[in-house]
């Protein structure tokens, strides 16, 4: 199965240069005839084309030959073509290095033409030779071909895709990729198995982010009979740089052929397409809410080659054709609807196998079908929401064999033929543009004409963000036909993600006085809408995509002028949504330390004993000491923290310059570095949870990559709600979620010194964006350690101060007794001397009191 990037009728994208200024006209540029109502026109073609000479010295300018020539007389048939042109430009190649290098050819006997959807001037011509061009074929290539070193053998090429600055290729089974921009090549990692087919899609609504990356998405797989060893297909992430392996799910017992792997960024899921190997095939989807639901399957002839397109615009349109069999989906796949002709005056059937045509080429735009056959009958079509059908418009040799053709723009096809100049390595180029207006007003029995004069939206190829809580408004004009009650028509490719209302209100008359119509449209996500069951829609935990189209109901094939009105609808995250902590105190501003000096290599150390570099909280102690080096630009100066405070971050919420609030809900922190010797406020049974609470411990040993963020809003699993899973066991474990209804605090150990702090905003409804960020922190307060052994000082205290009570009980009691026996005496002694006195006569009382 063969999938491409897909192929666009839009132009340039902004911040997009193309080359076709510097080697010629732009094909846009080239034909006045491709209006309806055109001339046809032949023009020479001149452009300077710039080349390095062939010893590597200066770059010069080649002299340039231009040359028209008529297709028709090229193949011997009546003339289609609006215009015609065969590109002839300067043949100044280096030689060097062709001999070191194998020609690349395309495995299948009909060419292909892949057009960058985003850069119609850059395309991939797949056939006998290969050629990527930069400017719209409009001068002469040499073939392109892969190092011999690179060791492939023949190089035959299976898929191909562009995605970012790349394309991507499958060749002889494995997977290569090209840079153009600097002509290199390389082979991607992880593919351990041969593989057949590439799948992918580009975006082109936008050059942010969200638009940019999908191209960066791409399945390689290889096509049939699944087995035990087989179970697996590979995807990358990474522009095809990288690949890792897929498990396949939801495999269906009766179904043992893999026909397909595709991501539908329409519905934000990878869908499987697999059959049974001879006429039924069905799809599977691997997330939820999809990914639960039965799909019926459909016929189709999977006995025989199987070709899936994807057209661009991110609709989740798909389309699988055989021989003899088309059908497509416009829902990623959940059903498939078979393509009608239309019976004319000149092809009277309404399938290819009634006609006994077979089908060899098939492409689309946005909105447009193309399909040749074998007997060179080419039949245009329109991808309608309720019926899409095709008609023939001409039966001509023009499209002979090495030929390749794709939507230059609406209502516009581009055949492209490689010329071989004999003697010479470079190819020239047939180039033919067909205008399909013309050609379908000459059909008979007539067509009806459009219904609709005016469909017009500024939001056309736009993209839109919209976070949680929020909701979008679009208005798109119309003016249907006099008589006609035709109305346009609201659809999403994602309604499992994004719910809409459409309000149609009267604006007012035309010039001609037609009733003008407003049609006013209301998007917000599907799981607030209250109007979708639980089950239906898509978490909200995660972002997805989705695409918003107005389109004319029944419109047929005659609305070629009237394109669809598309926009592209992220339910994600805005740029430059974040957080940022509040540090109205810090080292800097309280004098502790100049901001100077942590912009000059600032390094400060962390103790072995105290930091685990697994982040598992001291399980795997570290062996050495961390010198860490402060970054001042990302965390500026350091908040200045007591350590003997239960301390809270303070969370802010900005998008852009623009404050939004405080953020209260649930975050958590973690020490970058390992640290642990911090702790928290309450334990879970002091939390009141009412399921065991996930912790930084268990995060870090179930997930893949052990990062400072891995405990984020997508995996969080709050406590206060019953959880047969965790059911409530450790009620001492501490709680390491702050924020939300607790009063739950960091509590410090009693240490001087500086934390790298990650904070993670992780209550889910808050934004789809994970509001993240790394701050610092300086704790203070705590005495230093003293040299003195603690316990013999302790000991040594005790005994003194036992001492102390013992001398203030027993002392006391031993001062009064010796005071008494003292008294004793001295009454004894006093006695005896007054007695003494008084038989001697010589001494009075009163002399004697005197005395005393």
């Amino acid at each position: 199965m063969k999938s491409t990037c897909g192929i666009s009728s839009r132009g340039l994208v902004p911040g997009i240069v193309a080359e076709g200024a510097a080697n010629g006209p732009s094909a846009r540029e080239r034909s006045p005839a491709e209006r309806p109502g055109g001339r046809a026109a032949r023009r020479p073609l001149a452009a300077d084309v710039s080349s390095p000479t062939m010893g590597g010295g200066p770059r010069w300018l080649a002299p340039v030959a231009g040359l028209a020539l008529s297709f028709g007389s090229l193949v011997g048939a009546l003339n289609p073509c609006s215009t015609e042109t065969l590109v002839r430009t300067g043949k100044l190649f280096p030689k060097e290095g062709a001999d070191l290098e194998d020609k690349l050819t395309f495995e299948s006997v009909s060419p292909l033409l892949i057009r960058h959807p985003c850069n119609y001037n850059l395309a991939l011509f797949l056939g006998i030779h290969v050629f990527l061009t930069r400017n719209n074929f409009e001068s002469s290539l040499i073939p392109l071909s892969i190092p011999k070193s690179m060791q492939v053998g023949i190089p035959k090429i299976s898929a191909a895709t562009f995605s970012s600055s790349r394309v991507v290729m499958v060749i002889n089974g494995k997977v290569f990729g090209y840079e153009y921009d600097k002509k290199t090549w390389s082979t991607a990692k992880g593919v351990e198995t041969k593989v057949s087919a590439l799948s992918s899609e580009c975006c082109c609504y936008s050059i942010e982010y969200h638009c940019s990356t999908v191209s960066h998405y791409i399945y390689a797989y290889a096509r049939g009979k699944l087995d035990d060893s087989s179970s697996y297909i590979y995807f990358s992430s990474t522009a095809g740089l990288e690949f890792e392996k897929f498990a396949l799910k939801n495999k269906v017992n009766s179904m043992n052929y893999l026909e397909g792997a595709f991501y539908f960024h329409s519905v934000s899921n990878t869908g499987l397409l697999y059959s049974n190997g001879v006429d039924q095939g069905v799809f599977r989807f691997t997330s939820s809410p999809l990914g639960r639901m039965v799909l019926l399957p459909f016929s189709m002839a999977f006995s025989e080659t199987v070709t899936c397109l994807r057209p661009p615009g991110l609709k989740g349109i798909i389309i699988c054709w055989t021989k003899r069999d088309m059908k497509i989906s416009f829902n990623s796949g959940q059903t498939m609807d078979p393509v009608i002709l239309l019976k004319t005056q000149n092809f009277p059937h309404t399938s290819f196998s009634a006609a006994n045509s077979t089908l060899i080429y098939v492409t689309a735009s946005e909105s447009e079908l193309a399909a040749l056959t074998e007997d060179y009958q080419l039949f245009y079509g329109s991808m309608g929401m309720q019926q899409t059908t095709l008609i023939q418009i001409k039966k001509e040799s023009v499209w002979s064999n090495g030929t390749a053709f794709m939507f230059l723009r609406p209502g516009i096809l581009e055949i492209i033929k490689p010329m071989e100049d004999p003697g010479l390595r470079a190819f020239d180029f047939d180039q033919c543009t067909v205008n399909i207006q013309p050609l379908i007003l000459g059909i008979k029995p007539s067509l009806q004409d459009c219904p609709m004069e005016i469909l017009s939206g500024q939001f056309a190829n736009q993209m839109y963000v919209i976070d949680l809580g929020e909701k979008i408004e679009l208005n798109a004009a119309f003016v249907p036909k006099p008589s006609r009650g035709t109305f346009p028509m609201v659809t999403v490719s994602n309604p499992h993600s994004l719910g809409f209302q459409a309000d149609i209100l009267e604006n007012g008359y035309t010039s001609d006085g037609n009733i003008r119509f407003i049609l006013k449209i209301t998007l917000v996500q599907q799981h607030i809408s209250e109007r979708a069951e639980k089950d239906f829609t898509a978490s909200e935990k995660l972002s997805s995509l989705s695409t918003v189209t107005v389109d004319i109901a029944n419109k047929g094939i005659s609305c070629i002028d009237l394109q669809p009105l598309t926009a592209l609808i992220v339910l994600g995250c805005p740029l430059n949504k974040r957080i940022e902590i509040v540090r109205d105190i810090t080292i800097c501003n309280k004098g502790i330390m100049n901001a100077k000096v942590l912009t000059e290599n600032f390094s400060f150390t962390i103790s072995k004993n105290i930091y685990d570099p697994s982040l598992l909280g001291g399980e795997n102690a570290a062996k050495q000491d961390l010198v860490f080096m402060y970054n001042y630009t990302q965390m500026g100066c350091p908040a200045l923290v007591y350590y003997n405070f239960p301390w809270l971050p303070q969370l802010e919420l900005w998008h852009g310059q623009n404050f939004l609030g405080h953020i209260t809900s649930e975050f958590v922190m973690l020490e970058v570095n390992g640290i642990f010797d911090y702790t928290y406020l309450l334990s879970v049974k002091e939390a009141k949870c009412e399921s065991q609470p996930q912790n930084w411990t268990s995060i870090m040993k179930s997930s893949r990559h052990k990062t400072p963020f891995s405990w984020n809003r997508e995996n969080y699993i709050t406590c206060y709600q019953k959880n047969s899973k965790a059911p409530l066991k450790w009620l001492e474990l501490r709680y390491e979620v702050l924020g939300g209804s607790t009063s739950n605090r960091v509590i410090f150990a009693k240490r001087n010194g500086y934390y790298i702090f990650s904070v993670s905003v992780v209550d889910p409804n808050i934004s789809y964006c994970n509001l993240s960020t790394v701050f610092s922190v300086y704790v203070y307060g705590a005495l230093p350690h003293s040299a003195i052994p603690a316990v013999p000082v302790a000991a040594i205290l005790s005994l003194i101060l036992l001492f102390s009570l013992y001398v203030t009980y027993k002392e006391p009691k031993r001062l009064h007794t010796l005071g008494k026996t003292h008294w004793k005496i001295f009454h004894k002694s006093l006695s005896s001397t007054l007695n003494n006195l008084n038989r001697g006569g010589r001494y009075s009382h009163r002399r004697v009191r005197t005395k005393w």
